[in-house]
């Protein structure tokens, strides 16, 4: 898990824009979690 928050970080830093894309991302993956946990 480190090794990839560690990616995100250094393309966050690279890329401001990517933190939209991340954002979008986490929010899609707390849904799919939801419904899987549901």
């Amino acid at each position: 898990m480190s090794d990839v928050m560690r990616q995100h970080v250094k393309t966050d830093a690279r890329e401001p824009s990517s933190e939209k894309l991340h954002s979008k991302g986490r929010e899609e993956r707390a849904s799919s979690c939801a419904d899987q946990s549901v």
